[in-house]
């Protein structure tokens, strides 16, 4: 184990050279096929062919790890989208009682623009002169206000 023996490859070297000269032609041939089968598996495609699978194997996990998180909104999608149409149920209700002779979709528009004709209505500023009667009391009342603290 400490180094080279060379007295261990002299002795494989003379069995060799005793070998007749087609045995040996034949053993040069496997010792050479053998080790360029070696260097070609070690060295070659084989080694480009280890590092691509690991390559997909880090690709396949991270495909996973998406495929995960996007069952993972998936489910979330769902169960908001559950949420959404219980809050809607009822107004769809409503809309299909009030207009019964549309479809769903064309009650809910309806009922939408009727809202926003009512927002509308209840939102805007509309000027309306006091009636004189009104107008008379008012002035009265702040006439002895102002007269009652003017002293």
């Amino acid at each position: 184990m400490g180094g080279f023996n060379y007295e261990n490859m002299r002795k494989w070297w003379l069995w060799f050279i005793k070998l007749p000269r087609e045995r040996r032609v034949v053993l040069t041939i496997i010792i050479i096929m053998a080790l360029g089968v070696y260097i070609y598996f070690h060295y070659g495609r084989f080694q480009a062919l280890k590092v691509e699978n690991r390559e997909m194997k880090r690709d396949l996990q991270k495909a996973m790890e998406e495929v995960a998180s996007l069952r993972s909104r998936n489910a979330e999608l769902h169960r908001e989208n559950l949420h959404y149409k219980e809050l809607l149920d009822p107004i769809r209700q409503k809309a299909e009682q009030l207009y019964p002779g549309l479809e769903t979709d064309a009650a809910l528009a309806k009922l939408a623009k009727d809202v926003n004709t009512v927002r509308k209505l209840a939102t805007r500023d509309v000027y309306r002169p006091l009636s004189s009667e009104l107008r008379e009391h008012i002035v009265t009342d702040l006439r002895a206000f102002r007269s009652g603290y003017s002293k």
